[in-house]
């Protein structure tokens, strides 16, 4: 039987996978010469020895010009720039700090910035920074503070524009022209180059600066760092060494490695649906010196305070939980070794990562964070004070009790993720049925298919309801339906609460129901046979009338 990490690591690998086909869906498809471009990026990391952040840095003082990749929506990345200033600012006198997310047609605004001539709003308002860029500015401000604070020479070298796109090659010769006008005017500075992470593979940017720099004459030492590539990482993992946070890929080459794959992808895919992060905890030698050091576990403790307290819950044992996220590879391990979990619940536990569900165990109070999003975080901080204010079942539930025990958690889990994040949405009852109309008679990869049968089931869910709510049957008359293969059960369930619990939300905005009553509702005793079926039904058809509020298709996430 293979070890439960091995058992997580390809989890995380099918998962990474999963969200690349969404991203490329998302862009669009691949071009010949983008799809050259990543082969050239994808050589670099052949060969790596491991390294250290020391050994980096008296490489990066003893270069001329540093290129450093960036994940445009990681902050991690963005982070490790300012921890690079940090370190070589007492030691070199002059910088300079190129920038792609600058296009050089607005390098006279950036000039007005940097001298302190206009503020930050009137920055982004001339540079038209959502539409020309539009990445998380909280994530660069800290860069350009930095800058700005010990007078560096900051400049754009973006050439891409709204309905004038330039080549991958293009791109990079006008980088590269500024890049070297820069270094020309400046010989004893550093020159800093912060660019895409494909953009500064060896044969694309930096070649094309030491080309343009042989013409005059002129030669500098070059390092590249790269960042958090997927490869090394599964390589490391594979052999314990996840830990490690610099690798050297030979004598002008190293990578930082300050996050997992999924983290990193994720971070994309929480920036396209607007949803925000907690603070990515790093390693103390990647911690910037300003940072205040709180780690999951504490964020999600003031997550709980947030939620208690809106609700007015003040009960002991709110802080007597443990976080685990994607990065604790042992995680599984720890629980099969723990001896207080059976196979099954390890089972149930394994079908909701590979699904890249967060999940609230009760046995030993674990919140498992598959995502650092918020809403998720505080979507298991909510399942965690239902279970500290009305305890949890303690055996396993037959499937019909099961099924509307997890709806309910479901529903108090959204309320309180929307009292962290009132903009959060989720699938709505249309947007199943536009599912399944969308996507009739054709032949999906094995997630889409899972959920079209999971929109099926809701459909048909609903409709029971309004069946029973006519004709004041007691029970379901969907039997099928609580037999259904456990990570459909999940989705449908979690479909199902979603739905309920974003009705009750606005209901208790707009005072249709009292916030004393969803109080309440954390207390209820839901393993109690019948308690659940009975307060789904009784809220579902009360919110019946309870006008839709969004149609946002975020499924089960």
């Amino acid at each position: 039987m293979r070890s439960a990490r091995k058992q997580l690591l390809q989890i995380h690998k099918r998962l990474v996978r999963r969200i690349k086909r969404e991203i490329d869906a998302s862009i669009g498809a691949l071009t010949p010469e983008l799809r050259k471009y990543k082969r050239a990026y994808n050589a670099e990391f052949r060969h790596y020895h491991v390294s250290t952040k020391a050994e980096l840095m008296e490489a990066v003082l003893a270069s001329d010009m540093v290129f450093l990749a960036d994940y445009h929506t990681l902050r991690q990345a963005q982070q490790t720039l300012v921890k690079l200033l940090e370190e070589v600012l007492p030691r070199r006198l002059e910088i300079v700090l190129a920038l792609e997310m600058v296009r050089r047609d607005d390098q006279p605004a950036l000039d007005e910035y940097m001298s302190g001539a206009i503020s930050t709003e009137e920055f982004l308002e001339n540079i038209d920074y959502e539409h020309t860029w539009g990445f998380p500015w909280s994530y660069y401000q800290p860069i350009f503070e930095k800058a700005f604070e010990h007078g560096l020479r900051v400049v754009g070298i973006n050439s891409s524009s709204e309905g004038g796109a330039h080549t991958l090659e293009e791109r990079d010769n006008i980088a590269a022209e500024i890049v070297t006008r820069e270094a020309l005017a400046r010989p004893d500075a550093m020159v800093i180059v912060f660019d895409g992470d494909l953009h500064i593979a060896g044969p694309h940017l930096p070649a094309k600066i030491k080309e343009q720099l042989r013409r005059y004459g002129a030669k500098r030492k070059t390092l590249r760092i790269f960042q958090n590539n997927e490869n090394l990482y599964w390589r490391l993992a594979e052999s314990h060494n996840e830990q490690v946070d610099v690798v050297r890929l030979r004598r002008d080459a190293f990578c930082v490695m300050n996050t997992t794959p999924l983290v990193k992808y994720q971070s994309y895919f929480n920036w396209e649906n607007n949803r925000e992060e907690l603070t990515p905890v790093v390693q103390s030698d990647w911690m910037l010196s300003r940072e205040a050091s709180l780690d999951y576990g504490e964020q999600v403790h003031q997550i709980v305070r947030t939620i208690a307290g809106f609700f007015e819950i003040r009960e002991e044992g709110l802080d007597d939980f443990t976080v685990y996220t994607t990065g604790d590879l042992d995680f599984l391990e720890r629980l099969r070794e723990n001896g207080e979990y059976t196979p099954d619940e390890v089972k149930d536990i394994t079908v909701q990562i590979l699904k890249n569900e967060s999940y609230f165990i009760t046995k030993g109070h674990i919140l498992y964070l598959a995502n650092l999003s918020l809403d998720h975080a505080a979507e298991e901080a909510a399942h965690f004070i239902n279970h500290v204010c009305a305890g949890s079942a303690e055996e396993p539930l037959e499937y019909e009790a099961d099924f509307y025990y997890r709806a309910l958690k479901e529903t108090i889990g959204w309320l309180g993720s929307k009292v962290i994040n009132l903009k959060r949405t989720c699938y709505k009852e249309k947007d199943f049925h536009d599912y399944l109309n969308e996507n009739a008679g054709k032949k999906l990869p094995p997630y889409e298919e899972e959920i079209r049968r999971i929109s099926r089931y809701v459909k048909q869910h609903k409709a029971m309801e309004r069946r029973l709510f006519r004709k004041g049957a007691r029970r379901p008359t969907l039997r099928r339906i609580f037999g259904l293969p456990i990570s459909v059960h999940i989705g449908v369930t979690h479909a199902l609460g979603y739905m309920l619990g974003d009705k009750l939300y606005y209901a208790m905005m707009s005072g249709d129901v009292k916030k004393d009553e969803i109080r309440r509702l954390f207390y209820e005793p839901l393993h109690e046979p019948g308690r659940a079926f009975e307060l789904y039904m009784h809220y579902a058809e009360r919110m019946e009338s309870i006008q839709e509020r969004c149609y946002s298709k975020d499924v089960c996430m």
